[in-house]
């Protein structure tokens, strides 16, 4: 956690850009939800908040999850920012109440969680879900998001099988999975055809 924590004070964010991840766009098409619907949203391991921006901007509420305070809600319009409620702590920590989310987004994590991690987390969100809503996710199989000395985390390598296998085990039904998409940021993946795009169903 201290190197994490290090590296954001260094270097303020890794990820430079504002613009969401495809993913979640394509999550947000598929969830249809209208501004003004009384849903909630939760974005797992948020970071610079790009994706949880995003959300709130349908002016519904945003629960946004992160080890570190990035500040990211300084700099943007307050009818955004009343939308989203930001808790500083590891997604391993985090905890709520069953079928509170109707969309839940976990980019560019799974590659930092241990596979009992993963296994537990994964069934976490499922509970978290209301039934037949969306879970909105990315990963790269070859671990970390980048190579950098600089910042020294574990990272996991998970094979894509192994993954599926562990969503679909937890009691989710995979709606889409695209290999070697291109996130939208300034620091894209190094090995794009050994990363996932997926988005999963409450069964």
């Amino acid at each position: 956690m201290k190197n994490w924590e290090r590296f954001y004070k260094k270097e303020k964010s890794f990820i430079k850009t504002n613009e969401p991840s495809k993913i979640v766009l394509k999550g947000f098409e598929m969830l249809n939800l209208q501004p003004g619907d009384c849903h909630h949203i939760l974005d797992l391991g948020c970071g610079n908040g790009r994706n949880t921006i995003y959300a709130a901007q349908f002016n519904i509420s945003v629960d946004a999850v992160d080890l570190e305070n990035l500040n990211f809600m300084q700099n943007i319009p307050e009818n955004i920012s009343n939308n989203i409620i930001f808790q500083k702590i590891s997604v391993m920590d985090f905890n709520i109440k069953p079928k509170t989310y109707v969309g839940i987004i976990a980019t560019r994590l799974f590659q930092y969680l241990k596979p009992s991690e993963v296994h537990l987390l994964l069934g976490r969100i499922r509970n978290w879900l209301v039934h037949d809503w969306l879970m909105m996710l990315s990963y790269t199989e070859f671990g970390g998001i980048f190579d950098k000395l600089d910042i020294d985390v574990p990272k996991y390598q998970h094979s894509i099988n192994g993954i599926k296998n562990e969503i679909e085990k937890v009691g989710f039904k995979l709606i889409l999975l695209k290999k070697g998409t291109n996130i939208s940021t300034n620091v894209p993946y190094q090995i794009p055809n050994k990363t996932y795009d997926i988005i999963a169903k409450r069964d």
